[in-house]
């Protein structure tokens, strides 16, 4: 598809140039040069093309690459979290082990900043500050990595639909990432 799409535009470029360029040289050059010259500007104007299309599908495969070490960041960002909210959960029980069941059923990564505010003592221990600051370090880099992962949905998506790439050489989508590059 895509070689016959491009052989089409080099056979519509060397008429025109040719038909342009004999009216204008008819007269100082003969019909068999300009032909020549129009044919080498088609054949030009197909390897710019052809570079220029497979240079934006390596683009594509390195952004699914980037795509799927971005899933896998996320992947790994929450399962830190997750066993650190853990690990909280545990120590705090310890603590406070009157309100264990309460704390384990309303527990999760938003409100952890509520439990300093129910046991105000939790924030004088070393250990729990320092395991909250964790969590929302964490937590942090997993919203970093999902505004990273919007931005590379976008090439991805633009690519698919800009006019100067030929798709058919543009490699699809795999069929793990469509409802994230297309939602």
């Amino acid at each position: 598809m895509y070689l016959l799409i491009t052989f089409t535009s080099i056979i519509i470029t060397w008429f025109a140039f040719a038909t342009i360029f004999t009216k204008i040289q008819l007269n100082n050059c003969n019909y068999k040069v300009s032909m020549a010259v129009s044919l080498i500007f088609g054949f030009i104007l197909f390897i710019v093309m052809t570079m220029i299309n497979f240079t934006m599908d390596s683009y594509q495969q390195s952004d699914y690459e980037t795509l799927k070490q971005s899933m896998n960041k996320i992947d790994i960002y929450k399962d830190k979290t997750q066993e650190l909210t853990n690990t909280f959960k545990v120590l705090l029980s310890e603590k406070y082990p009157e309100h264990e069941k309460q704390i384990f059923k309303d527990m999760s990564l938003q409100n952890i900043d509520i439990y300093f505010v129910k046991f105000p003592e939790i924030k004088a221990i070393e250990g729990f500050t320092t395991l909250v600051t964790k969590i929302e370090s964490l937590n942090n880099e997993l919203y970093q990595e999902k505004i990273n992962q919007t931005k590379i949905t976008k090439n991805i998506r633009f690519r698919l639909i800009n006019p100067w790439v030929f798709n058919s050489i543009i490699t699809k989508v795999p069929e793990k990432y469509v409802n994230l590059v297309y939602n």
